[in-house]
């Protein structure tokens, strides 16, 4: 597997370092000029000065430490052929894969979108959006955090990545498909799991309560009421071998509410009475019977 990262390329420059550049504008310049950057920019140093005077310099400025160990990862940790992701103002996720190594850049437009320390890099003409790449991927954005790490221990969301790529360089159909018993197993991550749950419940009839996901239940992903009756429902999903789904503890969380169960290796942990378990061939089934309900970054590599 490559190693995948996202890089935000938006500079928190201040005034009275040069004025703070337009995030987009900025993004449009990385793909124009093909390259990917970051910035911790010094007017005294010279063009193509070498890493080790750049971070020296950094390490010199108060409050940039934080910035020598981004340097370095970008020249030193991040390799020819990992794959970056960004994500502009609209939300579209953009896609390239670095080619070449680190410089550091007092060109004049490198120096005005604040993007000193950069690698040359090949974007992907295309752009997706969140519901169109790996959950994970969509996650390493939100809040604040370093302007470039890796995606993380996310095998599912690197796989996809790499497909997105491979689809979009080679053409789709060098990306073999996966039937819906693989693609639970190989390419689904956590939240799509919890995704394709929560949809297949509601293709039941069921009507979720968008509120009540946002909630970081120890027990349950969310809550579901029943049209016409109104009734009341809890899920608890699991996913990898290791997570089991407590259903004691669902059974006293969910009180007079009905509960139902899924855990992607049927781990079932404690007494099941009064528990409706969702199993993986009625999820498999719900994938081939609505595949026009599946998140679409799911969905475009099914072969149903």
């Amino acid at each position: 597997m490559s190693t995948v990262w996202r890089v935000k390329l938006n500079s928190m420059r201040s005034d009275e370092d040069g004025g703070s550049p337009d995030w987009d504008e900025a993004k449009e310049y990385c793909r124009k000029a093909g390259l990917v950057g970051v910035g911790w920019g010094f007017s005294r140093l010279r063009d193509n000065a070498r890493l080790a005077t750049v971070i020296s310099a950094c390490n010199g400025r108060k409050g940039w430490s934080q910035g020598a160990a981004t340097i370095r990862r970008l020249a030193e940790d991040v390799e020819d052929g990992d794959l970056m992701w960004t994500r502009d103002g609209l939300g579209r996720y953009w896609l390239a894969q670095i080619n070449g190594p680190w410089r550091y850049d007092k060109s004049p437009l490198s120096v005005k979108y604040d993007l000193y320390n950069v690698r040359p890099a090949c974007w992907l003409k295309t752009s997706w959006r969140d519901f169109e790449v790996p959950g994970a991927v969509v996650r390493s954005f939100t809040g604040p955090g370093q302007s470039l790490r890796r995606i993380g221990d996310h095998p599912a969301a690197i796989r996809i990545t790499e497909m997105l790529w491979e689809a979009e360089t080679r053409g789709g159909n060098v990306v073999a498909s996966f039937t819906p018993e693989e693609a639970i197993r190989e390419i689904f991550d956590p939240t799509d799991i919890e995704d394709l749950v929560l949809l297949s419940l509601q293709a039941a009839g069921w009507v979720l309560i968008p509120s009540s996901r946002l909630h970081d239940t120890p027990v349950y992903e969310a809550a579901l009421r029943r049209p016409g009756s109104g009734k009341v429902a809890v899920v608890s999903v699991k996913s990898g071998p290791d997570n089991h789904v407590d259903m004691r503890a669902l059974r006293d969380a969910a009180g007079s509410a009905k509960a139902f169960a899924y855990s992607t290796h049927n781990r079932y942990e404690g007494k099941q009475d009064g528990i409706t378990k969702i199993t993986t061939r009625s999820l498999t089934a719900f994938m081939s019977e609505h595949p026009e309900l599946l998140p679409p970054r799911i969905e475009r590599w099914l072969r149903l």
